[in-house]
């Protein structure tokens, strides 16, 4: 329910954007965050920042900490439009330059790969310990067209194999200790 209806709402700001964009960035949830979310296992977070066309992307920034260690996070990007410049159309293009860096450390540039019109990007199987800090950043020129770049992040569940096979361990255990147990009084 609770996705479904930060869903619902960034459907809406989204089909607001090209009116509000003329004056204004626009930033919806981890973009608009004053507080970084923290991010637990099974968890996710969404957000985007549109800019009008020919506005520029000046360092806006999405922050998240984890809350526990991750393993395996998946954080996608997708720019739309994304285009680029071609001889047929040498004026439609966008600047935009995407980038993270880990507890404040350098920052790492991001590769956007163009698929049609959009543009995308994908970091599969990132790591954070607890606390960490991860920032996002978009910079560069939107095109004629403007542009909104959309932010989703995914932690995956914790994998409890191992908690089950402990689990069934201890039951085991305690069933050998009851027979133990119930062959010393019967002897």
């Amino acid at each position: 329910m609770m996705m479904s209806m930060r869903g619902l709402a960034i459907a809406a700001v989204l089909a607001l954007a090209p009116v509000v964009a003329s004056a204004a960035t626009v930033k919806t949830g981890i973009f608009a965050a004053v507080t970084p979310p923290v991010i637990f296992a099974n968890g996710s977070e969404l957000g985007t920042v549109s800019e009008s066309k020919n506005d520029t992307f000046a360092n806006q920034t999405a922050t998240f900490v984890a809350g526990e260690n991750l393993n395996g996070i998946t954080i996608s990007v997708t720019i739309n439009p994304y285009l680029t410049v071609t001889p047929s159309s040498p004026t439609l293009s966008n600047s935009i330059a995407l980038s993270y860096s880990l507890n404040g450390g350098a920052t790492t540039p991001i590769t956007i790969t163009k698929f049609g019109a959009v543009g995308g990007a994908t970091i599969e199987n990132f790591i954070m310990a607890t606390n960490d800090v991860f920032r996002f950043f978009v910079n560069g020129v939107a095109g004629k067209s403007g542009n909104t770049v959309t932010l989703n992040v995914l932690a995956p569940a914790v994998p409890l194999p191992a908690a089950g096979l402990l689990l069934l361990g201890g039951i085991a255990g305690l069933a050998s200790a009851r027979r133990k147990k119930r062959a010393a009084t019967t002897a």
